[in-house]
């Protein structure tokens, strides 16, 4: 199951990291994003394809 985490930078601002395990692999993987809507939208994508990534 994919999560979502804050991460606060030194200057103040804050990220959004999604990370998920790979179905066959089950290597952990992740991606860091300026906005919490893109990060939802990514998490909604794994969730719905099986928690396989998206081509980047």
């Amino acid at each position: 199951m994919p999560s979502i985490s804050t991460r606060t930078k030194k200057d103040g601002s804050q990220s959004f990291m999604v990370r998920w395990r790979g179905p066959k692999t089950h290597k952990a993987q992740g991606l860091t994003f300026v906005s919490h809507s893109e990060a939802e939208t990514l998490k909604r994508l794994l969730d719905a394809n099986g928690r396989t990534s998206p081509t980047v």
